[in-house]
């Protein structure tokens, strides 16, 4: 899907795209989605709890609420550490935190 989604976009790819990119068989499609719509979907949630597992091994849940995040070489604690606005894409590019690949 995610395939069939970066070379057509969402509205114009189709199903015959998505079985195509994952080398299965529209029987199969069908067997795990019951729609194009399903599908993204399942895409979305997987993608969520990616970014979530990758945010959670970033973090030490025994450190200070405010203590640097792991591998930012940041201290996001201090007065004007976020330049970039909260959640903005510098603050993304110096964590590392990535969307994964699916």
């Amino acid at each position: 899907m995610a395939a069939a989604i970066g070379e057509c976009g969402f509205r114009d790819s189709t199903v015959a795209d998505v079985v195509r990119h994952a080398r299965t068989s529209r029987r199969t499609f069908y067997e795990y989605f019951a729609s194009k719509q399903a599908c993204f979907i399942a895409l979305l949630q997987e993608a969520n709890a990616a970014m979530v597992r990758q945010i959670a091994a970033a973090v030490d849940p025994r450190a200070p609420w405010d203590a640097p995040i792991k591998g930012t070489g940041r201290d996001h604690s201090a007065p004007g550490a976020d330049s970039g606005g909260a959640g903005g894409t510098a603050d993304r590019r110096a964590s590392g935190l990535r969307p994964p690949r699916l």
